[in-house]
């Protein structure tokens, strides 16, 4: 993963990116966790509560988002996000 933070008080907002595998690769996706997340804001020295997330995808890149809000079959999602941030107003 790479992560990219403003200078702290800046901005509010932090850039994950997360690499993609290839067709053939199995599993052919890369998912991100809550936890993974808020150790990447903590390294950044960033406050690691969440407040809302923006999330975005690429071509293959819909595999690894697709796992990690809890994949085809409805699975547990590997974010734990509130209600407000899936639906914000």
């Amino acid at each position: 993963m790479n992560f990219a933070s403003p200078a702290a008080g800046k901005d509010k907002f932090a850039l994950i990116g997360i690499p993609t595998l290839g067709e053939s690769d199995r599993p052919n996706y890369v998912t991100v966790s809550t936890a993974e997340i808020q150790k990447y804001l903590k390294g950044a020295g960033r406050n690691t509560a969440i407040d809302a997330l923006r999330l975005t995808t690429h071509s293959r890149g819909h595999r690894g988002l697709e796992q990690t809000m809890g994949g085809a079959a409805g699975g547990k999602a590997g974010c734990s996000l509130k209600a407000s941030v899936l639906n914000p107003r």
